[in-house]
């Protein structure tokens, strides 16, 4: 059984958290991940085996392009994802009135006319040209919206399009310290550059984030988009629930999708602003991270991570465990694997071959190693 609660958008919804429903951890195995091989891509020596944002980009000819950003020189790279080889790149500006100013911190293609980015409180339309077709500065909504924002793209902070809106990932500008920053209403921003007096903000953070002040590493969350049904969904870190935004209905539903190696993400005993301190409360904590779409399967993968020992963080081997957590198209759990410590829940892309996440060594190519979703038969 999945649970899920109707959540009116408003001040209301924070009323209504805290009467969730109780959730039991037990559930039926039906899917498991399976590693099957590498992709490999090799890069200049100027380019991180790391990206800080990618793409896996299919054009309407059914063309794959494997595309990331590059900050070293603030540039999309397109390769073929089919031969591994590199087609082109477009180097966005960083000055000037056809910029968005400094340096790009992520985007999305939607198709090579239209290719969202990010810096800071700008986002613009370029084409693959890099010529700027719009842009717009969220840092003077800040009075409408109640605060301002950093907006946050990539591949674990998918945006949403739905008729002439898109819906942005944000990391709000508050306290990290202070528990009643996180009251209001401020997290993912609806927007559409023919509408710009409608944007807003579509939710508050969840429940846990009224229990206390859990730190900086806490702020930002994750989103997928499920372009089928016009849904975006949430992973924040403190929370065993997902968050579901229809954009067709502007409403909210909440399911629990939680992970058997976690119980429970406790608040800061002292609250801290210092690196060392939150640092070492989120290490020494489990927390939620990615949540990914994969639309070939009608699936979700959430990764759950488990804290680090104490013996560990003072040896600073800061890599915490991992494991995916499988939700089906209900948001039912079906599966939860742990998995290798060498990849990354901050780069993966879905193909029809299956889940991608960036395994590489520092220094060489880009590596992605691959997951296959396996079925379970219960029928003996």
């Amino acid at each position: 059984m999945s649970f899920g609660i109707l959540l009116l958008i408003g001040c209301s919804q924070r009323n209504q958290e805290n009467k969730r429903p109780i959730h039991n951890k037990a559930y039926q195995k039906l899917a498991t991940l399976v590693e099957s091989g590498n992709d490999v891509y090799n890069v200049d020596s100027n380019v991180s085996s790391y990206p800080r944002c990618t793409q896996l980009y299919v054009d309407p000819a059914n063309k794959k392009y494997y595309t990331f950003l590059n900050k070293a020189d603030n540039s999309i790279y397109f390769y073929d994802a089919a031969s591994k080889l590199l087609l082109f790149k477009t180097t966005l500006p960083v000055d000037g009135i056809a910029s968005i100013g400094k340096k790009t911190e992520g985007y999305y293609i939607k198709n090579f006319d239209t290719i969202f980015a990010v810096s800071e409180y700008m986002l613009g339309i370029f084409d693959t040209s890099a010529k700027l077709k719009a842009k717009v500065d969220f840092y003077k909504f800040r009075k409408k919206l109640g605060n301002s924002s950093i907006l946050s793209m990539g591949s674990v902070r998918q945006v949403g399009l739905y008729n002439d809106f898109i819906v942005l990932n944000n990391v709000p500008d508050i306290y990290a310290d202070k528990q009643s920053d996180f009251d209001a209403t401020q997290c993912g921003i609806k927007f559409s550059f023919s509408k710009p007096q409608e944007t807003k903000y579509i939710m508050p953070y969840p429940y846990p984030y009224q229990l206390g002040v859990y730190g900086a590493n806490f702020l930002s969350f994750y989103s997928a988009y499920d372009e089928q049904n016009s849904n975006m969904v949430y992973s924040f870190p403190n929370d065993d629930f997902i968050q579901v935004y229809a954009l067709k209905s502007d409403s909210i539903k909440e399911f629990y999708g939680g992970s058997e190696f976690i119980d429970t993400i406790m608040p800061m005993k002292k609250p801290s602003n210092d690196f060392d301190g939150y640092n070492k409360h989120y290490l020494l904590s489990p927390s939620y991270a990615s949540i990914i779409f994969d639309k070939f399967n009608n699936v979700f993968y959430r990764f759950a991570l488990r804290p680090v020992s104490e013996k560990d963080y003072e040896a600073r081997k800061w890599w915490k465990k991992k494991s995916i957590i499988i939700l089906d198209s209900s948001f039912k759990k079906i599966g939860e694997e742990a998995i290798t410590d060498s990849c990354s829940f901050l780069d993966a892309y879905i193909t029809e071959d299956g889940l991608h996440l960036n395994s590489s060594i520092k220094g060489g190519p880009i590596v992605y190693k691959k997951f296959i979703l396996k079925k379970i038969s219960n029928v003996h």
